[in-house]
């Protein structure tokens, strides 16, 4: 089993990997945690859920992989908020200026409003 603590917006939840058998199969099912002790499938969350849950994975992940090689690799995303609801848009582009704090964070898009919700934050931006 593995265990991440991922600050995900708009609250923190606790991720474990468990493995499940159904129909003789065994297979690996990402759970969530959550603050008042419900634990749900990652399948079980909807779209927009699982998409700042995944982003907060990618990046915990290249967290870790900079404390393991104690090199920070450019993080590149590909309109990581297509699937994010407003709501949620700015908290999730928050976690990606957090996370360029200590390494490159280049994200790409073709939605306008991904670019508005990233200026309106003082994320800056370039047309290319």
């Amino acid at each position: 089993m593995a265990i991440w603590t991922c600050n995900a917006p708009p609250r923190s939840a606790l991720l474990t990997a468990v493995k499940v058998k159904s129909g003789g199969a065994e297979r690996t099912s990402l759970m969530v945690h959550l603050g008042d002790g419900t634990a749900i499938p990652a399948a079980a969350l909807s779209t927009g859920a699982r998409a700042v849950l995944y982003l907060s994975l990618r990046v915990a992940m290249a967290e870790q992989d900079t404390e393991e090689r104690g090199l920070a690799m450019p993080l590149i995303c590909d309109d990581p908020l297509v699937h994010i609801d407003d709501d949620r848009a700015e908290a999730a582009l928050g976690l990606l200026m957090a996370a360029s704090a200590g390494r490159q964070v280049l994200m790409f898009t073709c939605h306008e409003r991904t670019v508005d919700v990233a200026q309106s934050i003082g994320v800056v931006t370039h047309r290319i």
